[in-house]
């Protein structure tokens, strides 16, 4: 048994200091804090870096998220300071636009790490368990970008092979992540009392 995954279930069984949920929680920084400690990572998510985490020349986005209905839609990227390029775009040209941001973004990474892999690792959340699994983390493809839906508020799109969202107002790109037929189960038994094996 990974001590990884078994701290992440007893980490899991303390969720109700935080949440009356069914589905356990795990605070995104721990998550990466504990990727980072039991698989000695750089730990970069504090860094202006397109990864949290580094394991020689793999290049790692650590995300933790509910994953009730298998899919979910989450950040993956923000250009709080590229936003007034963005302003007057509209349609595919703003779609490209943002694609070519978070390129850049991991080229420039990239080079700067020396990294040539990348992955994402994911502590998926459901009810009564953790599903643990690592997908691509892919460059979006600019030439193929299609099924433009450009909304008041977001747009959205997708490069044949992943989905995205853009909001607007928070210069937030975030991409649809799916559950796969590979991953790791981890049952998680919430403690109705945490603060009580804490006292202890």
């Amino acid at each position: 048994n990974s001590p990884y995954f078994e701290m992440l279930r007893l980490v899991s069984s303390i969720s109700r200091l935080f949440s009356e949920s069914a589905t356990p929680y795990i605070d995104y920084r721990l998550a990466e804090n504990l990727f980072c400690k039991f698989y000695q990572a750089q730990n970069d998510a504090r860094s202006c870096t397109a990864y949290d985490a580094r394991l020689a020349n793999l290049g790692i986005g650590i995300k933790t998220f509910g994953i009730n209905k298998g899919v979910s839609f989450e950040k993956v990227a923000e250009f709080n300071k590229l936003k007034p390029q963005l302003d007057g775009l509209k349609g595919v040209d703003l779609a490209r636009k943002i694609a070519n941001f978070r390129n850049e973004r991991m080229m420039f990474s990239n080079s700067t790490y020396d990294v040539y892999e990348t992955q994402y690792h994911i502590v998926g959340r459901q009810e009564g368990c953790l599903k643990v699994f690592n997908t691509p983390y892919e460059m979006v493809n600019v030439a193929t970008i299609c099924d433009v839906k450009d909304k008041e508020s977001s747009i959205s799109f997708n490069d044949g092979t992943n989905e995205y969202s853009f909001n607007k107002s928070k210069s937030v790109l975030l991409k649809r992540f799916y559950l796969p037929s590979d991953y790791v189960e981890i049952p998680v038994n919430i403690l109705n009392e945490p603060l009580e094996l804490l006292a202890q």
